[in-house]
């Protein structure tokens, strides 16, 4: 018993959080934007139970906008069991609305929508705010950043194959450079066609860091943060991988 008054304590406390700490969310009785309109602050790694929150009197919403959404981390609305839920991610820094939860409502570019079940309008019970375990890549086609080529989301235990992604164009193995957005400490790892080259960053760090050129020695890096290169890799990434051994 303690352990759940526990655990319910966990999920309702703090949505009166800090703004420069949390994402912002005003959700909607109606589709739209229209309708009742509550307003509440939800921070990172905590869930909300609609009903026991400042939103308690909109218990049938239909749309929602998103203040100071942070990179690296999803926000999902669901139903009690989790067997319905909609829920935005992505390499992205900023605001975004959902104007109908059960259609395909335009988003920012970087962001990506995953949903589950039908109907979610009026089904909402739960909102949460969390990291993700996913990390994303920027390749870029000169050094130093230049000529943006697409941005590839890898999650933890999974690899991509950049010119198969369809957010990239097929001439993306030539990059010369990247940008880590969301490094956890997980292996990561830039591999050539047959997998004789491969270029793998590990270490204590945890953040964001930049590859201005794959093949650039010495390699400037943030402390905690080491490389392991063997072969020559620009023009030549055809797979990024995360914790794969």
């Amino acid at each position: 018993m303690a352990r759940a008054i526990e655990e319910r304590r966990s999920i309702v406390e703090n949505f009166y959080s800090s703004p420069a700490a949390a994402a912002k969310v005003q959700l909607f009785e109606g589709a739209n934007f229209k309708g009742n309109m509550c307003e509440l602050y939800i921070e990172k790694g905590k869930t909300v139970i609609v009903k026991d929150s400042l939103c308690r009197e909109v218990t049938t919403s239909r749309s929602v906008k998103v203040v100071n959404f942070e990179r690296g981390n999803q926000f999902c609305l669901s139903n009690t069991d989790h067997s319905r839920q909609r829920c935005v991610s992505g390499d992205y820094k900023g605001n975004f609305e959902i104007a109908n939860f059960d259609l395909g409502s335009p988003l920012p570019s970087g962001l990506k929508r995953s949903a589950k079940g039908y109907p979610m309008n009026g089904s909402v019970t739960e909102m949460s705010y969390k990291k993700t375990d996913e990390t994303f890549v920027r390749l870029y086609g000169g050094d130093n950043y230049t000529s943006l080529l697409c941005t590839v989301t890898v999650g933890q235990g999974s690899a991509k194959t950049p010119n198969t992604e369809r957010q990239c164009p097929s001439n993306v193995g030539r990059a010369r450079s990247a940008q880590v957005i969301g490094f956890d400490g997980s292996k990561l790892c830039f591999v050539n066609a047959d997998a004789t080259r491969k270029h793998c960053y590990t270490g204590d760090y945890r953040g964001d860091f930049g590859i201005a050129n794959f093949d650039q020695y010495p390699l400037v890096l943030p402390n905690g943060l080491k490389a392991t290169r063997g072969g020559y890799m620009n023009g030549n990434v055809r797979l990024i991988s995360k914790g794969v051994e």
